[in-house]
């Protein structure tokens, strides 16, 4: 889906795509009910979207999308995803909300006034670089929300958050890479990284 406007779908999601090879590039994802996107067991790359919360289409306020307390930018599940040079502004739960196994890279996108700009779940593996934030009540959450899982690890290979911009329970992990690297100069394989050398955190 390359160069479309998805907005004021009152069901569940803006769309949902499950157990597919997916490319979702240049669009604009805004005003749905519940989440923008949502992506179940799916592979591929999400690239230059712009997910926001609220409406920007002019004269188009005859659909009424109340807003949700619960509703995300990008939710993710069982996936394996690349995520870069994204916008997602103004959400007042999560800005991707990574969960059930998934791997994904974020790397390189705006997270502009959201409660939480990334939400790591139930062992899922997330690999940060070169992202940008701002006026977000927290940066990282971390939490196992289904017992099925266990905790999820957040990988940060470039970036600097103060401590009270993360949120995480005791049990999921917060790794920095050992030796600086830059991402674009590896193959971008989810192998390759969880081969590298981490150091985890608290």
């Amino acid at each position: 889906i390359k160069n479309s406007h998805i907005h004021h779908n009152s069901s569940d999601d803006g769309l949902n795509i499950k157990n597919s090879k997916i490319e979702l590039t240049n669009n604009i994802f805004n005003a749905n009910s519940a989440d923008q996107v949502d992506i179940d067991f799916c592979i591929g790359s999400i690239k230059k979207n712009k997910f926001i919360s609220k409406s920007i289409v002019r004269d188009f306020n005859f659909v009424k999308i109340p807003e949700d307390n619960n509703g995300d930018g990008l939710d993710l599940s069982g996936s394996e995803i690349i995520v870069r040079n994204n916008i997602f502004n103004g959400f007042l739960d999560k800005g991707i909300s990574v969960g059930e196994n998934t791997k994904v890279q974020i790397l390189e996108n705006n997270f502009i006034s959201n409660r939480s700009a990334i939400t790591a779940k139930d062992h899922s593996n997330v690999y940060l670089y070169g992202n940008h934030y701002e006026k977000n009540k927290i940066n990282i959450e971390m939490y196992q929300k289904k017992q099925i899982f266990s905790h999820p690890s957040i990988f940060n290979v470039n970036e600097n958050h103060l401590a009270k911009m993360i949120e995480k329970t005791k049990k999921s992990h917060y790794y920095k890479s050992k030796y600086k690297f830059n991402l674009y100069e590896t193959s971008n394989s989810f192998k390759e990284l969880e081969d590298r050398k981490w150091i985890e955190y608290e």
